[in-house]
């Protein structure tokens, strides 16, 4: 069970084909969900909270955080 489905996400942002979202929660957690199977992805945290989150043109998650960090989170594999 995933924790994060009771909470309020901070920020949220679709993939440009709509197959995935990011999404950012307290205290900075950023996850990567698979809109057709519901699963998620930790993809990473900051140390302040997060509030945007976006895919550059390719698909690479970006996010923002309340710190002054502008992320870009490579996908493994």
């Amino acid at each position: 069970q995933n924790s994060h489905l009771v909470d309020a996400a901070e920020a949220v942002s679709f993939s440009a084909d709509g197959g995935q979202i990011l999404s950012s929660w307290e205290p900075g957690d950023i996850l990567l969900w698979d809109v057709e199977t519901g699963a998620s992805t930790y993809v990473g945290s900051d140390d302040s909270l997060v509030y945007h989150v976006t895919f550059t043109p390719d698909g690479i998650p970006i996010s923002t955080s309340f710190g002054g960090a502008i992320d870009m989170w490579i996908p493994n594999g």
